[in-house]
Order: C-alpha cells, then sequence, then structure tokens
C-alpha cells in the first residue's frame, strides 16, 4: 500500500503511510521490507537523505538486497554528489546480480560522474541491449550514453543516442524536465 501511494505522489496519504510505517517500525525495527518501503516512501517524497538513512539500514538487515543497494547508490552519486561511494556501491550489487540492469546503468551513472567514460559507454551499452524494448527505462539508457558521447566530443554517436532518447521519451515520458532540456539542447 505504502508503495502504491508513494507512486501517487499526494502529500496527505503519503503523510498517512509514513506516520503507519513509523509505527509498525516502532515493533518490528529489524523488518526490511517495512524499512525499504519507508525508504521508497522517503525518496518519493524528496527525502533522499531520509531515503538514503533507511536504504542503509535496509543493508544492516538484508546485506545481498540490490535493489536497496542500487537506490542507494543512485541518491548518494546524484543528489549527495559521492561518486565514489556510489560507485562501491553499485560495484557490490553487480557481485551478487551481475545483469541487474538498473544496477548497471547506476554504475554508468557514477562512472560518468567520475569522468570514466569508457567505462560509462559500456554499462549503458549494456543496459540497452539488456533492457527489454518495451522498457520505459531504456530511454534512460540512451539519454546516459548520448550524454556520455557528448563528453567525449563524439557529436554523431551522441546526436544518433539523444534522438533515440528524446523519442523514446515522446511515448514514455521519463526524463525529467532537466534531462529532457539537456538531450534536447
Amino acid at each position: 500500500i505504502a508503495g502504491i501511494i508513494a507512486a501517487a505522489r499526494d502529500s496527505a496519504p503519503m503523510k498517512a503511510a509514513e506516520n503507519i510505517l513509523r509505527m509498525v517500525l516502532k515493533d518490528h525495527s529489524d523488518n526490511a521490507q517495512i524499512v525499504r518501503s519507508l525508504a521508497v516512501l522517503m525518496q518519493a517524497a524528496g527525502r533522499s537523505e531520509e531515503a538514503a538513512e533507511f536504504y542503509r539500514r535496509v543493508l544492516e538487515i538484508q546485506t545481498d538486497d540490490v535493489i536497496a543497494m542500487n537506490n542507494l547508490a543512485w541518491i548518494i552519486c546524484e543528489e549527495q554528489g559521492k561518486h565514489q561511494e556510489a560507485l562501491e556501491i553499485a560495484q557490490k550489487g553487480l557481485k551478487i546480480a551481475p545483469n541487474y540492469i538498473d544496477l548497471l546503468d547506476t554504475r554508468g551513472v557514477a562512472y560518468y560522474r567520475l569522468g570514466r567514460f569508457d567505462k560509462a559507454i559500456q554499462d549503458f551499452s549494456d543496459c540497452i541491449r539488456l533492457y527489454p524494448d518495451e522498457k520505459a527505462a531504456v530511454t534512460a539508457a540512451y539519454f546516459h550514453l548520448g550524454r556520455t558521447y557528448t563528453r567525449l566530443n563524439e557529436a554523431d554517436k551522441a546526436a544518433e543516442n539523444l534522438k533515440k532518447a528524446l523519442s523514446l521519451n515522446e511515448k514514455a515520458g521519463v526524463l525529467s524536465d532537466a534531462d529532457l532540456a539537456e538531450a534536447t539542447r
């Protein structure tokens, strides 16, 4: 229920879900699912610092939770600027689940932020190859790949991938306003 409420992003139900989850957590502090639900809710509410704390707690309880690793790595990479730490978390997760596509994308973004463009290109290319065609997340992989080629001054490859991302985004609408503006520019 908390996941459904988080997806709706309506503040009153989100606050109610948070209150319920926090109450339940008092009696079940070692329940990874409850902690993960709070993390997802905090992330959806834009409260990334709290979300990161909850994801870290999930990983204390359940050390092999690759979804928590992915979400934590994303937050600390993109919102906290801790690119090396994000890379290390993503690497750990990929040792557990080598073909977890979202985690490959997150690692690619960490590589991109660290200026390791060759490794970022490999990860984004793998994402594109592995994502099912109908999966909306492939749009972000094309965007990330195009952005990486832009940094390498490979205009043709950058344009090709960014155009693909924009085309897919018309159907899926997954790119943020900032990413959409960057891809268009």
